[in-house]
């Protein structure tokens, strides 16, 4: 009785209200193509430099002032970096280091991985220094490099990683601390090997730097086996402090009906513990008419360990009160199955879970011909992985009309995937979605069943915001439209400044057939 009552309380608190606009800045027009892939990067001076990329282009940077004026524009021609193979290059990172915009990419050079550092000027947008920070010392030998930085510090890491052809079971870790001025500090190597041969390979699985500055590496060691639905793997925890001189490794087993495809972690403060989140494959059967079909889908874990790594419990991340939610309001009885987009655990040990609904599909080429409506969930665990609380709010699909012109692939991205990006983002105010949709849908509940999205220009950046009060409301981001103009963001380009909770993007406006391009700065704050 006590739970049902939790429940029904915790329910009460989930309600949609509409807010007043998010105060946002708008640049004028930029003079740049809406081809190609954006980035922007927020500085602590209060300029704001904007990347643009194009295949077989210069790099073009601008540089706008804290009054969001256009004060420079330079267009790079790279030295090393080769913008005729940019499709395949990797973006690594930009960053502010030492008070200069720093760019990372991967790009193989002359058949060596090679990890590239562009510095510029961040009040002139000019290039300073371009540089290798890391190559492979063979073709055998690809090294893999990842960029880590605290978005509070000035100095960063380069972890690289690679295993050889000829031994698969064999990963060897490098993780170079560098100072603002990009010179090594120290470096911490490790060579693991698969013990006994008992796993077949080794891969390195999510990297991340929390806000102490310590770094933590998932290593997942596997066994090829003839069983369907058996797995032999075994998850590796590969740490090191902000002032550690070696790593600290740590085994974990997995059950052998879970195959993980990606993992990554946060770290609660109040429990002094870790979540490592798997995300676990699954398959289900459902009939579609004479025809029996099946679907995949993503079933998230979490491996609660404590900070020295010395214990850990496997528990799974239930969508029991997001269905409870979803059923009573979505006139629905299909079971809603969350995919994390986003997850964040706070000082006191809540954490929250952004995901969206994995049990939408479609029948053939027509996007409109749709079985289940698009919703995201929002759910809350406590420092045990138990649910205390979710809702789950309408959200209408997107799907890419092939029809439509093809854009040019830049770092295998294109100007488009920004269009169709979902951004989740955390403020101290609380969790903020934002996502590009068409007017018909801004007042659609759950039981109208919003439209799935086949032309993007046709949308605005709409916004959903959960305060610290669990209240949901629903507004858009670039404020109101008028009748006849699309504002729809281009999300992978944006940034968000956590210190100041202003979320920066570019987007494009369109009206009739005029078409300009702008960068938005949004307050995220109450």
């Amino acid at each position: 009785m006590k739970k049902i009552a939790l429940y029904l309380i915790l329910l009460c608190c989930s309600f949609r209200l509409y807010a007043q606009d998010i105060p946002v800045e708008i640049s004028e027009p930029i003079d740049i193509s809406n081809f190609g892939w954006n980035k922007v990067l927020q500085m602590k001076n209060g300029n704001t430099v904007l990347f643009h990329f194009e295949m077989r282009k210069g790099i073009v940077v601008k540089v706008f002032d804290k009054n969001r004026k256009e004060i420079s524009t330079q267009k790079y021609l790279p030295k090393v970096l080769d913008m005729n193979g940019v499709n395949i290059a990797g973006y690594k990172g930009l960053y502010e280091i030492g008070g200069e915009a720093v760019l990372f990419v991967s790009q193989d050079i002359m058949n060596h991985g090679t990890l590239l550092r562009l510095r510029f000027d961040a009040n002139t947008g000019r290039a300073i220094a371009e540089d290798k920070a890391l190559e492979s010392p063979s073709f055998q030998h690809r090294n893999v490099g990842r960029v880590l930085k605290n978005s509070g510090e000035d100095e960063y890491y380069i972890l690289s990683t690679y295993t050889t052809t000829t031994k698969e079971n064999e990963i060897h870790l490098n993780l170079v601390k560098y100072s603002a001025k990009h010179e090594k500090l120290k470096e911490l190597p490790l060579d693991i090997v698969a013990k006994d041969k008992k796993y077949d390979a080794v891969e390195l699985g999510h990297v991340n730097i929390d806000k102490s500055g310590a770094v933590l590496c998932l290593l997942q060691f596997s066994k090829m086996s003839n069983i369907p639905g058996v797995n032999d793997h075994m998850l590796m925890f590969v740490y090191a402090g902000k002032d550690d001189e070696k790593f600290l490794t740590r085994e974990a087993e997995l059950p052998t009906e879970v195959q993980t495809s990606n993992m990554y972690y946060t770290f609660n403060p109040f429990g002094q513990s870790f979540n490592i989140v798997l995300e676990t494959n699954r398959v289900a059967g459902f009939t579609e008419g004479a025809q029996t079909m099946k679907l995949s889908y993503v079933q998230p874990l979490v491996l609660i360990t404590s900070s020295d790594f010395s214990s850990a419990n496997l528990v799974e991340l239930k969508d029991t009160i997001a269905n409870k939610y979803f059923t009573t309001n979505g006139a629905n009885a299909w079971k809603y199955k969350g995919d994390i987009l986003h997850i964040y655990t706070n000082n006191r040990g809540l954490t929250t879970a952004i995901c969206r609904d994995q049990k939408l599909y479609y029948r053939g080429e027509d996007f409109n011909d749709i079985n289940e409506p698009g919703v995201m969930g929002i759910t809350q665990y406590d420092d045990k992985g138990e649910e205390i609380w979710a809702t789950v709010v309408p959200k209408a699909p997107h799907y890419y009309n092939a029809e439509k012109e093809i854009c040019p692939v830049v770092f295998s991205r294109t100007s488009e995937d920004g269009l169709f990006q979902t951004d989740c983002l955390n403020t101290k105010s609380g969790f903020y979605i934002v996502y590009n949709d068409a007017n018909n849908n801004f007042d659609k509940t759950l039981k109208d069943r919003p439209k799935p999205i086949g032309d993007v220009y046709q949308t605005n950046a709409v916004c959903y915001h959960l305060n610290r009060k669990r209240e949901i409301s629903k507004v858009y981001l670039l404020g109101k439209p008028e009748d006849g103009v699309f504002r729809h963001t281009c999300n992978n380009s944006s940034m968000l400044d956590e210190s100041t909770a202003m979320y920066a993007t570019v987007f494009e406006q369109r009206k009739g057939k005029d078409l300009t391009m702008h960068i938005a700065w949004c307050k995220l704050e109450d």
